[in-house]
């Protein structure tokens, strides 16, 4: 009989909400430690997101191609273009004439492929400005790679390249490059249908990539080839979070 009296004096504090309410506020801290710990955990996420630096790059295509580097044509002295006489794609040989200005012929330094040719007909130019570039005669292969217009002035010599090939595998071949020139001048229909076989949609420039490890070095010219140029570097809370919800305007 006592052990049934108490039974029902404890059943009897319970439902007293006097009592219950004293229950629920010892158990509240349990919650707020969920919720604080959650918090933590959220603050410190978004704090290692703002110091953690990823590649911001810049994605291209293109292909293997046989050259070794660039020769650069300058003008001897400044003057007026009277007449262009190579386009890119002509091959040409050492003291090859490239263009007259002034009445003196401006002649090619090397023997290989005319890249680009950086003057017009009329044009004015200063003493030392470039006429054309030269893709030497045999020498390593290079990576030649084509961006659009707008993001030519994201792309400098120096810059890191990492450079990929697709295999039959279904695998990738992977290596660093550099970034060895950006051309001064839109990449001509005729050029893109010899370098690429195909013409490109809008205005693009050319990469030119060297890469020395010697897979990509034994790959056939005209191997199809893809590079991701790191144009800057920029935290993932940066990338993640626009710059006007960061202060940024």
């Amino acid at each position: 009989m006592g052990q049934g009296l108490f039974r029902a004096e404890a059943v009897a504090s319970y439902q007293n909400p006097e009592n219950r309410g004293g229950l629920a506020q010892a158990a509240r801290p349990s919650g707020l430690f969920a919720a604080t710990l959650i918090a933590s955990v959220f603050v410190a996420v978004v704090g290692a997101l703002a110091f953690v630096e990823v590649d911001v790059t810049v994605e291209a295509r293109g292909s293997m191609q046989v050259g070794a580097g660039s020769a650069i044509a300058r003008t001897p002295g400044g003057g007026s273009v009277s007449r262009v006489l190579v386009a890119p794609g002509d091959e040409v040989s050492t003291r090859t004439p490239l263009a007259v200005i002034s009445g003196t012929e401006v002649l090619s330094p090397a023997a290989g492929t005319i890249d680009f040719v950086d003057v017009r007909d009329g044009e004015r130019v200063v003493a030392g400005a470039v006429v054309a570039e030269i893709a030497p005669s045999g020498g390593p292969r290079l990576g030649l790679l084509t961006i659009a217009a707008d993001r030519r002035s994201q792309v400098e010599p120096g810059m890191i390249v990492r450079a990929r090939v697709p295999t039959a595998s279904g695998d990738e071949l992977v290596a660093k490059g550099e970034v060895v020139r950006v051309s001064g001048q839109p990449l001509s229909r005729e050029r893109a249908m010899s370098l690429f076989g195909r013409e490109l949609e809008g205005v693009h420039f050319l990469v030119t990539v060297q890469l020395d490890d010697e897979r990509f070095q034994a790959l056939p010219s005209g191997t199809p080839l893809v590079g991701s140029i790191a144009v800057d570097r920029s935290t993932v809370l940066a990338l993640l979070v626009p710059s006007r919800l960061r202060g940024g305007g």
